[in-house]
């Protein structure tokens, strides 16, 4: 095989001489020299390759033409790569203010990127020519879908074109027979109208006279009933009267009973009448009463009355608890009650006697007022027992510890209501005074009001109501 500079010397030489008798001007003076080179038949594939070496070379020397590079790539052809091995350096020269890079052969030109990617410029025109061939495709697929969609906004704006005009000619119709429609029945409302007015006028003529009779009649008959009334009543009320008192007169001492009733606490409510329950809590032999039973002790249990400090405002609230304790009923003068003073002999702790007093109370105006009775009371917290006062649930003096007797004036407030009926419970209880031993020791139990205390205040006045009561007394 030759060398590569032996065959480049043929070809430099041929080239020479074809050049000799073509004026090189312009690419297509390469192209017409690299033509009649490939059509000479006594060329080997060796010259053939290094002619395409020097058409290379000619296109270099005048501006791209996108033709001659893609008719220089078709025929890089690869049968030529046997005679690439051997190559002139690569050179680099400056022509028509131009910098111009050379290589021979199959040697590649790769430009390095500072990420040391590097691409061949024959793959990147490879690229490139898919790209435009893609690029090309996809215009042309733009262009028929933007067809398609124009033509299918044609169709939509005929269709829409259509559509309107059939509304507006249903739309039409319609209001033609609607206003045919209002016209005929305008003309039935004015007839109607003239039958209706003609009617009512009638009517209204048959109701006047009608009125007028009735007006008439009702005036003579209602004169009439009054008359008779007037007769019956007067009668009635003789009658009643001369039996009324025909009856009375013959019941004895009815005059007396009646007198006696205004003089009492139901004709006269600042006369006081109150309810007492008075009861001890334990047996020596048998232990607590009624099984310790809270039921018939106002629902507290007989253990807590005398054993635990329990007060009064803590009974419950239901009222049929207080009916069922507080069932003795007592009257006083307003100058005071001695409700309970009793002394008794002691056998055990938790034997105890408790004495309590219920009060109902109204006040008659609207303004709440003020009750401060003297009261004597005892307790002792020695034995677990407290004495207590409660207006309508409240704890008015805690669980009061006497030790031997208290003498003191507590102040009660007694609400009021817009209706001036509001009606309270108060409740005063006393537990036993102080012993000196746990066995055969005398203890007392006092519950006293002194010196005018059930003088109740102007606006306060004294209700016995409890057997009727329902519902919470701690309202």
């Amino acid at each position: 095989m030759k060398s590569s500079n032996m065959v480049a010397t043929a070809i430099l030489g041929l080239v020479a001489s074809v050049n000799a008798q073509v004026d090189i001007k312009s690419i297509d003076d390469c192209q017409g020299n690299y033509g009649r080179l490939m059509l000479d038949l006594s060329l080997t594939i060796e010259q053939k390759c290094e002619a395409l070496v020097t058409f290379s070379r000619c296109l270099g020397e005048f501006p791209t033409d996108d033709a001659m590079e893609a008719m220089l790539f078709r025929a890089n052809d690869k049968l030529c790569a046997p005679f690439w091995d051997e190559v002139e350096r690569p050179a680099v020269k400056v022509a028509r203010d131009n910098m111009q890079f050379s290589v021979d052969n199959e040697k590649q030109i790769e430009f390095n990127r500072n990420r040391r990617a590097s691409i061949s410029v024959f793959t990147m025109n490879d690229k490139i020519a898919d790209l435009l061939e893609t690029v090309e495709d996809l215009q042309k697929q733009l262009m028929d879908e933007k067809q398609e969609s124009k033509d299918e906004a044609a169709e939509t704006a005929q269709d829409l074109r259509t559509l309107e005009s059939k509304l507006s000619d249903a739309v039409e119709a319609a209001k033609e027979s609607l206003e045919d429609s209002v016209d005929d029945l305008s003309d039935k409302v004015d007839q109607s109208n003239i039958a209706t007015t003609a009617a009512v006028n009638k009517a209204k003529s048959d109701t006047t006279a009608a009125l007028n009779k009735a007006k008439s009649d009702t005036d003579a008959a209602l004169d009439k009933s009054k008359k008779d009334a007037a007769t019956a009543s007067a009668a009635l009320e003789k009658k009643i009267s001369g039996s009324v008192t025909d009856k009375l007169k013959s019941f004895e001492g009815t005059e007396v009973a009646l007198t006696s009733l205004k003089k009492s606490y139901h004709g006269n409510p600042k006369i006081p009448v109150y309810r007492v329950a008075k009861f001890k809590t334990h047996h020596g032999n048998f232990g607590w009463f009624d099984g310790n039973d809270a039921q018939g002790f106002g629902g507290i249990h007989p253990s807590q009355w005398t054993d635990g400090n329990y007060r009064c405002d803590q009974m419950n609230a239901d009222v049929k608890y207080l009916q069922r304790l507080f069932t003795q009923k007592e009257t006083a003068n307003k100058y005071g009650a001695n409700i309970c003073s009793e002394g008794y002999d002691q056998r055990t702790s938790t034997t105890g006697l408790v004495c309590g007093a219920l009060f109902r109370i109204k006040n008659t105006g609207t303004s709440t007022i003020r009750w401060s009775p003297a009261i004597t009371m005892t307790s002792w917290h020695g034995w677990a027992e407290s004495a207590s006062i409660s207006v309508n649930g409240n704890n008015l003096i805690g669980a009061k510890d006497c030790n031997h007797m208290c003498r003191f004036t507590p102040s009660l407030d007694i609400p009021a209501n817009s209706q001036k009926d509001r009606i309270s419970t108060a409740i005063f209880a006393s537990t036993s005074s102080y012993a000196n031993g746990h066995y055969n020791q005398w203890r007392a139990t006092l519950l006293l009001f002194r010196d005018n205390s059930l003088a109740l205040p102007n606006g306060l006045e004294f209700v016995e109501d409890l057997d009727t009561m329902t519902g919470s007394w701690k309202q």
